[in-house]
């Protein structure tokens, strides 16, 4: 997995729902990390019932070690999440001097993109 950079894209998740992307398969630790990430960053992509289940599974377990990450605490990163407008990242390429991968969609283009809104997806 580590020679493969596109494993770690959102667009890359396998059929089925159980995985936030190809990395997430490599082993279980990937998994919760890569879930974990999705419940701080985006977690509008924590779409199945499989995800949903492994991120209801991490709260309760880091409730259980941090009391103040609570309820009131998960809505703060989730207003956070909705004010984050910019979901471009820029990506060098030897080849075709690089471009923007939208970290949500996988969608690549090479011209600088406009800004993309969580509202309108």
């Amino acid at each position: 997995m580590r020679h493969d950079a596109d494993s770690s894209q959102l667009s890359s998740a396998p059929p089925g729902g159980h995985f936030v992307n190809r990395y997430s398969t490599s082993a279980i630790t990937e998994d919760k990390a890569e879930v974990w990430a999705a419940l701080m960053c985006y977690d509008v992509v924590l779409h199945s019932p499989q995800l949903r289940g492994k991120a209801r599974l991490l709260l309760e377990r880091v409730a259980c070690l941090c009391a103040q990450m609570d309820t009131h605490w998960w809505e703060r990163v989730r207003e956070a999440q909705a004010t984050k407008t910019n979901l471009w990242e820029r990506h060098e390429s030897g080849q075709d001097g690089g471009g923007f991968l939208h970290f949500l969609t996988g969608e690549y283009v090479k011209d600088t993109p406009e800004v993309f809104s969580l509202d309108a997806a």
